[in-house]
Formats: structure tokens, sequence, C-alpha cells
């Protein structure tokens, strides 16, 4: 139970803000987290939830918005809790510092809160429709616009993570990249007769 919870308190502290507990067993002597990183953290986060996503965050901000204008004055009531939506959205990464720099699949685990707002856009767009039968075809756009955003990035993540946990061993992220052809070396050209000189007009 003690090395349970040393490695449990060992982690925590390094996958946070990437500090070292005395004794650390997990990579003790290297530093994950530099200036640059602390600096442009914010460009960080965005990167790794459009990375996940397949969906830029302005495009996020913007459906997030327009549901807002549709809700008009019942916005409060019918859209508060998103408040809290964003701040689980936003845990993660601002717990998980170092594991977010590190890792480009950090956005996953904040996903499912994030795929809140365009579920919020669409059902605010069903109510601001009429006649109801172009409900219909709100619900048509959203769903294969959910799919082809979820089949980009976030399903083959889920699928390299699932079996990551099953068999124990990590997956890769990336295909290993193409070995580089060699390109065949070629002959100096020769000399321009201007430039040579006496001792090669010899040697020929």
């Amino acid at each position: 139970i003690d090395a349970a919870l040393f490695r449990m308190k060992d982690i925590a502290a390094a996958r946070t803000i990437d500090m070292r507990i005395e004794n650390s067993q997990w990579y003790p002597e290297k530093k994950f987290v530099r200036a640059h990183h602390w600096k442009h953290y914010p460009a960080i986060v965005r990167e790794r939830l459009e990375l996940i996503s397949g969906t830029s965050f302005f495009a996020f901000m913007t459906m997030l918005f327009a549901s807002i204008v549709m809700a008009g004055r019942a916005a409060w009531h019918r859209l508060g809790y998103m408040l809290v939506v964003l701040l689980a959205g936003a845990s993660w990464n601002a717990v998980m510092i170092q594991h977010t720099v590190i890792h480009h699949f950090a956005g996953m685990y904040s996903w499912f809160a994030w795929t809140l707002i365009i579920a919020v856009f669409v059902c605010e767009l069903q109510f601001s429709i009429k006649p109801r039968r172009l409900n219909r075809f709100a619900i048509a756009f959203a769903l294969p616009f959910a799919w082809l955003t979820l089949s980009r990035e976030y399903i083959p993540f889920l699928d390299r993570y699932v079996t990551a946990v099953r068999t124990g061993q990590p997956q890769p992220t990336e295909k290993p990249p193409a070995p580089k052809k060699k390109k065949p070396q070629q002959e100096a050209p020769p000399p321009a007769a201007d430039s040579l000189t006496d001792d090669d007009l010899t040697k020929e």
C-alpha cells in the first residue's frame, strides 16, 4: 500500500506542474514543461482540442454564441448550466498541465463536454426554425457533421486508447515516417575553362 501511495504522489506531482517529489522514480532528472510551454499554454490547449475534435475553437465559440442569441431572454434559464460544462471541459487541462504538454491526444479527456456545445446549438436551432419540418433538416445536417468530426481524430485515438488499456501496451499515435530515399550523388561538373590552372592543364 505504501508503495502504491508513493507511486500515486509521484505521478500526480509530475503530471500536473512537472514537479518531482523526494526520491522520485518518474524521470527524476528530466523536465518536460519549459518556459515557452507556460507562456503559450492556452494555445497548446486549443491545439489539443482542435486536433482531437477536427473543429476549430473559434467554431465552438461561434456555435455557443449563436445558441445564446437564439435563446434570447430564456438563455440563462436554458443554457445557464453551460458555465459548469465549460469549466468541466477545461478542468483536465487546467490541472494536468504536464500531461497536456506532452500528449497531443490530451484533448480527448474534455471532448464529451465540448460536444455539448454542438448539441445545444442544434437544439436551439430546432427551437428557432419554423415550420417544424425544417427541424428534420437541422438534425439531418448535424448527424453527418458530428460523424465527420469524430471519425477524423477522436475515434482513432479512442480505439488506440482502448487497445492500450486492454493489452497493457502503449499504442503508437502516429504512423512511423517513411524511410527517406537517398539521392544519388552527382559528379561535380568540370571546372570552367577560365578557372583552370596550369597544374590542371598539365594533368590533362
